[in-house]
């Protein structure tokens, strides 16, 4: 079950120093949200060993000291077929080359068999942005999947495969979200149950122009989050950090999540992941040298813990 919204959302204290020890004290107990420019100064003045104190003891407010859930899932990427021509994956392929490949329903079933004789019970089913593949495709294979395997939960479909869907099949509708609820209506019968949140990679748009060349923008990938809680779905969130990207892209990029559970409650986690940059042609032939940019080799150590604090810190139940 989603958590519902606020009804009245914590205040915020823009002058506040958020380095004060009462101010952090409030912000653990849910008295207060950071501000954007708050949660830049944590990062950058907070001692790293304090800062994961601090969002250590957020996590054992909302969650308590002792029980920490999980799944046994399984990824499955259905296809390498891939419209889109992002610069930091390695995946993609454009359908003619030698180990490009869309699986077969009988062979994407044994997988999920697989998963439930080790005691699993979701799979995490996305793909490449295959324009070869009709909406019926996926609508035939939801619905084998439920028959077959009825007990799995089928989290499947993130935004920019929701927007591709809405490109390639042109659903009635007079904008954007009433052809996206229309295809997510139609999935959701057949068998899907949640909504990944892959594709988020950055939301900054200077950014994402560079690194996610053919994928949505920002706004259509949050339009699809939004669709889903409306329908009663559960999404993830993801960010992808540690490329081209500053921190304050990656805290305007929580802000903005932030501000859409605010209105749904509908995101159950945050996923960070860190930029694989050894076959990634953004870094492996350093695309933007002629820009005066040098793309590094994903994010360091400190990094991902300074980001994983601060999502505690900013995220939750706020």
């Amino acid at each position: 079950m989603s958590t519902p919204p606020l009804a009245v959302p914590p205040p915020t204290r823009p002058d506040a120093d958020p380095m004060e020890h009462g101010f952090l004290e409030d912000l653990v107990a849910g008295g207060v949200r950071l501000t954007p420019a708050q949660g830049l100064r944590l990062l950058e003045a907070m001692p790293i060993q304090e800062l994961g104190r601090w969002a250590d003891a957020r996590c054992r407010v909302l969650h308590g000291d002792a029980i920490r859930t999980y799944v046994i899932d399984r990824n499955i990427n259905y296809t390498n077929v891939c419209s889109a021509k992002c610069t930091f994956c390695a995946f993609r392929r454009d359908g003619d080359e030698h180990d490009a490949y869309t699986l077969e329903y009988e062979d994407l079933l044994a997988k999920i068999a697989e998963l439930e004789a080790i005691g699993g019970t979701q799979i995490l089913m996305q793909g490449g942005m295959n324009p070869a593949l009709p909406l019926q495709w996926y609508l035939d294979l939801l619905a084998l999947i439920r028959e077959r395997h009825p007990s799995v939960h089928v989290h499947a479909f993130s935004p920019p495969e929701f927007i591709e869907f809405v490109n390639f099949f042109d659903p009635p509708g007079e904008n954007l979200r009433a052809k996206i609820h229309w295809v997510m209506v139609r999935l959701k019968e057949a068998g899907l149950h949640s909504v990944p949140g892959g594709g988020g990679e950055i939301f900054a748009p200077a950014v994402r122009r560079k690194i996610g060349l053919g994928k949505c923008t920002a706004e259509a990938w949050l339009t699809v989050m939004r669709v889903a809680h409306e329908l009663g779905m559960n999404t993830s969130a993801t960010m992808m950090f540690g490329h081209i990207e500053d921190w304050a892209d990656r805290i305007r990029h929580l802000a903005l999540l932030r501000s859409v559970q605010r209105e749904s409650g509908g995101f159950t986690e945050f996923v960070p992941l860190s930029f694989v940059h050894e076959e990634a042609p953004l870094f492996r032939e350093q695309m933007l040298r002629d820009e005066g940019v040098v793309v590094p080799p994903g994010p360091g150590e400190s990094q991902r813990v300074r980001l994983y604090a601060l999502a505690r810190l900013m995220l939750g139940r706020d």
